[in-house]
């Protein structure tokens, strides 16, 4: 009988001992189901509500929930050197952040120089060669959305076939012309000249002459290569867009209605400014890309994304990143994201308030007419649809905004007073010539560098 008991007792003991490993593993395997992944993001301040609607997005798609640690750079001036300036010191060193969510709106504006100090990155052409950032393209190689997005706008981000950064949108400059008051001057194939050609055979004739005064970046274009180290523009180039301003600015009295105005892509139809929608909806326009000094229409990057070399599950961070690009991000609802007090709001996550064109190709129309302000354009916000959208086409090269468009808001500001060109006093020949070697000398120095 002790026997017998002896052997029920080691039976019992040893499904105790199973049962116990069991629950064990169980727990574990539980465990993992509910273990939360770390993410940490780096972004501007200013995109704060963006970065927060997508990020309760692209958690309302999983079981488990990312847990994301967010370093705002802040807004205000006093303190944006000193963050951005630790903030750098991390990336270059290996300690940075997962997720890199960046935007270039501080120095678009075109007219004001910015202290590079208070920048992330002064220049992300050059970072894209520096190693801090992971090579993502065996994520981007099998991506549908990606695919559909503008190639020359992308391969901005790329490098020998390796893709690091991921642009979100992008500005680019147009011709834009009355469609009744069209004389046909200049063609989409005159547009794919260099600057100084068209000036010289008169094609821009009907283009009032400040404009290549006011904003010199428009007409910079993607002229240069910080890979091969070469400037593909001399100083006698610009030289001459100077003297064409000088020598014909006075042409015009204050009564000229110019037959092509420089307008910048990202402005088009913007649904907040009532009067220029009015006009939008009354006037049929033509659009042409804009001419660049190498004849290459360009492009610039206005926001972008990046996983850090030493993210350890660039996986996850890319398909946070990827979410810029889906046609919920362009729609005007925004992603449907749940929010504790209301039922309904108008989300922040657009690219209406991201600023700028969608990368993605194929929802250009969708945003042109989004921004028009009603869901039923009429026929004329359509046909301008069209026409801008043949114009955007065209662009064949793009790039992030570097320390070249400082040094065209420097030279543009040596001709301004009292907010206009100035051109008619003693020694602007002596100010071209400096402009002219400026940006020549310095472009050639910051891309050799």
């Amino acid at each position: 009988m002790k026997r017998i008991r002896l052997a029920r007792f080691r039976y019992y003991l040893t499904g105790i001992i199973v049962l116990i490993i069991l629950c064990s593993t169980g727990a574990c395997k539980s465990n993992d189901k509910t273990k939360t992944e770390t993410i940490s993001i780096c972004t501007e301040e200013r995109m704060k509500l963006i970065v927060e609607d997508v990020m309760k997005y692209f958690n309302d798609t999983r079981e488990t929930p990312v847990d994301f640690q967010v370093t705002y750079i802040p807004e205000n001036e006093n303190e944006r050197a000193g963050v951005c300036k630790r903030l750098r010191t991390e990336l270059m060193t290996g300690k940075g952040a997962d997720i890199y969510v960046l935007s270039e709106y501080q120095r678009n504006g075109g007219l004001f120089s910015v202290d590079e100090d208070t920048l992330l990155l002064p220049d992300a052409n050059k970072t894209l060669y520096s190693g801090v950032f992971k090579d993502i393209s065996e994520y981007t190689a099998g991506d549908e959305n990606f695919q559909k997005c503008f190639a020359p706008v992308m391969e901005a981000g790329a490098t020998e076939g390796k893709q690091y950064i991921l642009p979100f949108s992008f500005d680019t400059d147009m011709l834009r012309s009355a469609e009744n008051g069209n004389s046909g001057s200049v063609s989409m194939e005159d547009c794919k000249q260099p600057l100084p050609d068209l000036l010289k055979d008169g094609k821009l004739k009907d283009i009032y002459p400040d404009s290549f005064m006011l904003d010199v970046r428009s007409w910079i274009g993607n002229s240069f290569d910080y890979q091969k180290g070469q400037i593909y523009f001399s100083k006698e180039d610009i030289a001459y867009v100077l003297e064409y301003t000088a020598a014909n600015h006075d042409l015009y009295d204050s009564d000229f209605v110019p037959e092509y105005d420089i307008v910048s892509g990202r402005y088009e139809n913007l649904h907040s400014l009532d009067s220029y929608f009015d006009d939008l909806q009354a006037t049929e326009y033509e659009y042409l890309p804009m001419v660049t000094l190498d004849g290459r229409p360009a492009a610039r990057i206005l926001s972008y994304g990046a996983v850090g070399r030493t993210c350890k599950n660039p996986e996850l961070a890319y398909d946070f990143l990827r979410i810029f690009w889906q046609d919920e991000f362009v729609s005007r609802d925004g992603l449907s994201v749940p929010h504790e007090d209301f039922t309904a709001y108008y989300h922040n996550a657009t690219v209406l308030n991201l600023g700028g064109i969608p990368v993605r190709e194929d929802l250009w129309e969708k945003w042109y007419l989004m921004k028009s302000g009603t869901s039923e354009p009429i026929e004329t916000v359509v046909k301008n649809a069209q026409n801008f959208l043949n114009a955007l086409e065209q662009t064949v090269t793009a790039r992030f905004l570097c320390t070249v468009d400082n040094l065209g808001t420097e030279i543009n500001n040596m001709f301004m007073k009292d907010g206009h060109v100035d051109l008619d006093r003693d020694g602007v020949e002596e100010d071209i010539e400096l402009a002219a070697d400026m940006l020549y000398n310095n472009t050639r120095y910051i891309v050799m560098e």
